[in-house]
């Protein structure tokens, strides 16, 4: 898995920081979340939220995913609401865009980027840092993947609790 991945890069480069072995740490408690975010989103298809669960899935399954912020007035695809800044999510196999409210934003991006960790910590670690012209500072990083975390937790922690009680 990621932390894994993660951990032989750490022992290719040498000695661990203390910056990176923060990164780790996240890394496996990101991994261990993968379970509790899937539950969430099996009990939202059966709980007759199929829409935010199918979107989800698509976020999450899609390497290539592209997101736009843009503010004008549509209609968002998860609340059917009007509202004037909006998240487009482009899906790259259809080129479909889906307009969702911009405060879901961080949500959606969060969910992208703790579904594709492996993606990341690779392609990082295709090149050596040393060569990585715009290096993100690990610190960085890690702190990027919490929040990630924390926000994907609070919606869904918060999807459940209203889906429960209905």
């Amino acid at each position: 898995m990621t932390a894994e991945l993660f951990r032989r890069n750490l022992e290719r480069l040498g000695a661990p920081s203390a910056d990176k072995l923060q990164l780790l740490e996240s890394l496996l408690r990101l991994e261990a979340f993968h379970a509790d975010t899937q539950r969430v989103l099996d009990k939202c298809e059966r709980g007759g939220y199929a829409g935010v669960s199918r979107l989800c899935w698509r976020v999450a399954s899609s390497p290539l995913c592209a997101f736009t912020q843009v503010q004008r007035w549509g209609v968002c695809a998860l609340m059917g609401r009007t509202v004037n800044r909006m998240l487009l999510v482009t899906e790259p196999d259809t080129g479909k865009e889906l307009a969702i409210d911009d405060k879901f934003a961080p949500f959606l991006m969060g969910l992208w980027s703790l579904s594709h960790l492996e993606l990341i910590e690779t392609s990082r670690g295709e090149v050596g840092e040393e060569e990585q012209p715009l290096q993100v500072a690990v610190a960085e990083l890690a702190a990027s993947y919490v929040a990630s975390l924390l926000e994907v937790r609070a919606t869904l922690g918060q999807t459940a609790a209203a889906i429960a009680i209905h």
